[in-house]
C-alpha cells in the first residue's frame, strides 16, 4: 500500500499546506480521502493522473474537505470533452455520508452545467457508520467520530496491512477503533487548545495510543501551529513514531 498526503492543512489559508487531501494506492486502485483545495495541483505535483482515480471518498462535508472537487470533476469532464488520451470514461465510486447526492446535484450550478450529466460517471454509495465494504483491494470501514452529523473516519485494509484516516473528529472513544492496530494512523490535530470538534496533538497521540497504532502522522495542521512543538506534545502521549504531515509526503508499506 501506497498513502500520499496531497493536502495537509486545514482551513486555514497556508502558501505550504493545501486543504485535507490523501491518496491511497494498492494494485493500482487509486482512492481518494477527502478533496480539500488544490488537491488537483497536488495530484499534477504527485505525477498522479486525475483520471486515473477509482474512488473517491468524503469523510463529511465541510467545505475545507470538499472544495476541490468541483475543479476536479471539470478537469475530468474537460478531458472528456476534449478527446484528451487520458481521459476517463469508466465509472468513478463516489462514497460518503448522507448529503452526496445533494452535493452532486448542486454542482452543475456551480459553474460547469455538463460536470456531472457529461462528464465521468459517478457511483454515489451513502454511507451509515459503522459499515464495512470491499473497494478494489482493500477492505474499509467507516467509522463514526465526534465533529459534524455523520462524519466519520476510515480504515482501509489489504494484504495484513492497515492505514487508517480519523477524518475530522474532537475526542471520542471510536478514534482508537478506527487506529487499532493500525501501521499508519493519520490524525487531525486541529487545535492547538482544547475544542469540542478537533484535536489537540496530545489528544490525537492518545487516541493512537489507546489503538496501539505504530505510526502516527499529525495532519489538518492549522496555520498558527509551531509543527515542533505538535510533534514534542504528541510524542509525550505515544510511544510510536510521530510525524507531522507534509503535503506531498509519500509512505510506502510493504
Amino acid at each position: 500500500m501506497k498513502l500520499t498526503i496531497l493536502g495537509s492543512g486545514s482551513w486555514w489559508a497556508q502558501a505550504e499546506r493545501m486543504g485535507p487531501a490523501f491518496l491511497i494506492e494498492h494494485e493500482r486502485f487509486r482512492a481518494l480521502v477527502d478533496c480539500g483545495e488544490g488537491c488537483l495541483r497536488r495530484l499534477a505535483g504527485a505525477g498522479v493522473e486525475p483520471s486515473s482515480l477509482n474512488a473517491i471518498l468524503l469523510t463529511h462535508d465541510h467545505p475545507d474537505h470538499i472544495a476541490g472537487l468541483l475543479p476536479l470533476l471539470v478537469g475530468l469532464h474537460v478531458q472528456k470533452m476534449m478527446g484528451h488520451p487520458a481521459a476517463r470514461t469508466e465509472a468513478m465510486a463516489f462514497i460518503g455520508p448522507p448529503r452526496i447526492d445533494r452535493l452532486l446535484a448542486l454542482l452543475p450550478e456551480l459553474g460547469d452545467p455538463g460536470v456531472i450529466s457529461d462528464g465521468v460517471p459517478l457511483l454515489p454509495r451513502i454511507l451509515t457508520p459503522p459499515e464495512t465494504f470491499d473497494l478494489g483491494p482493500f477492505v474499509v470501514q467507516a467509522v463514526p467520530v465526534k465533529h459534524k452529523e455523520h462524519a466519520m473516519g476510515f480504515r482501509f485494509k489489504a494484504d495484513g496491512k492497515v492505514i487508517a484516516f480519523s477524518g475530522d473528529s474532537g475526542p471520542c472513544d471510536t478514534l482508537a477503533e478506527i487506529a487499532k492496530n493500525a501501521d499508519v494512523f493519520v490524525c487531525e490535530a486541529g487545535t492547538s487548545k482544547g475544542y469540542p470538534a478537533h484535536l489537540t496533538p496530545e489528544q490525537a497521540a492518545q487516541a493512537a495510543h489507546d489503538g496501539r497504532a505504530k505510526k502516527l502522522i499529525l495532519t489538518h495542521i492549522p496555520g498558527d501551529a509551531d509543527t515542533a512543538d505538535f510533534q514534542r506534545r504528541a510524542k509525550s502521549a505515544f510511544d510510536g513514531e510521530v510525524v507531522i504531515g507534509e503535503d506531498l509526503m509519500v509512505v510506502n508499506l510493504g
